[in-house]
């Protein structure tokens, strides 16, 4: 080969792996991104504890509030209100 070709190819092969250094993502890149994504789980997770411990505490509650429903409706009726 001759020694422009040589040149040439060289500065493209320089280009190329300019772009790749200005693209690319480090191991430390990596951890940060994966310690973010752990964090986010983190929430997630506390989140839909608290969402099965809220459904579950709306749910007592609304059979307490239908058995309230149930005896109220006696008393007005002993009470002759209803």
């Amino acid at each position: 080969m001759r020694e422009e070709t040589l040149t040439k190819r060289l500065v493209e092969q320089d280009a190329k792996l300019e772009r790749v250094l200005v693209t690319m993502a480090t191991k430390d890149d990596v951890e940060h991104v994966t310690e973010a994504i752990d964090g986010a789980m983190q929430i997630l997770r506390r989140l839909d504890q608290e969402r099965i411990f809220t459904a579950e505490w709306v749910r007592r509650i609304e059979a307490e509030v239908e058995r309230h429903t149930k005896e109220l409706a006696e008393v007005k009726q002993q009470l002759k209100i209803a």
